[in-house]
């Protein structure tokens, strides 16, 4: 490009058109205007003529592809003259016009003329994406109506931006990759040392399933449905995750996969969460995280109607669970994310507030009591006939004495009165001779 500009203009033309062109310090302040702003304005490239003889009129410069209309903004002898006087805009005048893109094939003329003028690939996609989606929205179906008439449905717009992203894909071209967009410090947290190549087909790979994801979510017939149907959304969300990691194993080698899925997946992401007010290590994190993804997959999310062996046996897999990540942190800090992942021991902590005496440790082992509660009331439920009302008595009562041993008597009673303390509450037997008054 320069080449052509300077068979017309001359090589020191075309060397000061290269120095305006890099001049990256006035690119970014346009740049963070037009963001802030939300206007839209084109930089076109500049303009510059050799100063001409003294008394001579030069040919106008020949003006830079994209750019539209593009004028002198001060007579050449003008130039000529400052140029005299040795002052530092002794050069020939810049030409800056506004030419909006309406079609697509502007749109690709624009991300031409933008990369010949040095423009870094993320800024020519958030240039251009802002300036397509203001465009194409202006034409969306919603658009279309009056504000009191009935309005698109989510599906519709969905749908209408999804045709968006997919055009401006085609008109980006290798601008729109997924590994030239992140930042580096983003691209080191979710991708680690991943080649281009790969960190762009994990995100088509996302993409798709995310589109599939956002289908299965949406309701058109109402937002309640019964325990089958949600039973059963639940069954496809968990299909659509099992195909998307089949994909995953296609793009990358098992040890590539498992550190994508330790920095990406809903069980890192998690558990991230849970220890972020926690000192962990690398190695201590990954180590958690192995034990969660062990106990999920052992013990996958209850779906639909639960049955006392499934109850049962997922408790007794989250104290195994807790117990690995007490080995593997100090007192403080498994207490602290023990708070984090599991909502019964908050509630139990809750209690040192009230009752300095119900300290981490002791809250941790009403919290194993608890659970060995629960898993002997099943029993019992099971048994059925079998109990009598002296058994029954016996065994909370002695529930009681273990609980009120740990807590105290107070913050036992206290805590009796939670949702999750209620399981030590003795179930009352119904006279056998009720009578129910008759009605009216």
């Amino acid at each position: 490009m320069l080449r052509e500009i300077a068979a017309t203009t001359g090589h020191v033309g075309a060397e000061r058109l290269a120095v305006v062109l890099m001049n990256r310090t006035l690119l970014f302040a346009l740049l963070g205007l037009s963001l802030v702003g939300n206007t839209w304005f084109l930089f076109a490239r500049a303009r510059e003529a050799a100063a001409p003889p003294d008394g001579d009129r030069a040919a106008p410069a020949a003006v830079a592809p994209g750019v539209r209309g593009a004028s002198a903004a001060t007579p050449p002898k003008a130039a000529t003259a400052a140029a005299k006087t040795g002052e530092p805009d002794a050069v020939a005048p810049r030409g800056l016009t506004w030419h909006a893109p309406t079609t697509d094939d502007e749109f690709r003329a624009l991300v031409n003329d933008l990369r010949a003028a040095g423009f870094p690939s993320p800024i020519i996609n958030r240039i251009v994406t802002e300036l397509y989606q203001q465009r194409r929205l202006a034409e969306s179906p919603e658009a279309k109506v009056p504000f009191w008439q009935r309005r698109t449905t989510q599906k519709e717009m969905q749908e209408y931006r999804r045709e968006i992203a997919r055009a401006l894909e085609a008109i980006l071209g290798p601008d729109a990759r997924r590994s030239v967009q992140i930042d580096a410090v983003t691209r080191a947290r979710q991708y680690g040392n991943l080649a281009d190549t790969k960190i762009d087909a994990i995100a088509a790979v996302e993409r798709d399933y995310q589109e599939m994801q956002t289908d299965l979510s949406r309701n058109q017939d109402g937002m309640f449905f019964n325990s089958d149907e949600w039973a059963a959304r639940q069954q496809q969300r968990s299909l659509l995750k099992t195909e998307m990691r089949a994909d995953l194993e296609r793009i990358l080698t098992p040890a590539e996969l498992a550190d994508y899925e330790l920095r990406n997946s809903d069980t890192a992401r998690s558990l991230s969460f849970a220890v972020q007010n926690i000192a962990v290590n690398a190695a201590e994190f990954a180590a958690l995280y192995e034990i969660r993804r062990a106990f999920e997959t052992a013990n996958p999310a209850l779906i639909g109607r639960v049955t006392t062996e499934q109850m049962t046996a997922r408790q007794a897999g989250e104290l195994a669970a807790f117990e690995q990540a007490r080995a593997l942190l100090a007192d403080d800090r498994f207490y602290g994310y023990l708070a984090a992942t599991n909502y019964e021991f908050r509630n139990l902590a809750g209690l040192t507030k009230q009752f300095p005496s119900v300290t981490p440790a002791v809250a941790y082992q009403a919290l194993q009591l608890r659970y060995e509660v629960q898993q002997a009331r099943n029993s019992l439920a099971t048994a059925g006939a079998q109990n009598t009302p002296e058994s029954l008595a016996a065994a909370y009562a002695g529930w009681n004495t273990r609980l009120e041993a740990l807590l105290g008597p107070e913050a036992a009673a206290a805590y009796r009165k939670t949702n999750f303390g209620r399981t030590f509450v003795a179930p009352t037997a119904r006279p056998a001779n009720r009578t129910v008054p008759p009605r009216g």
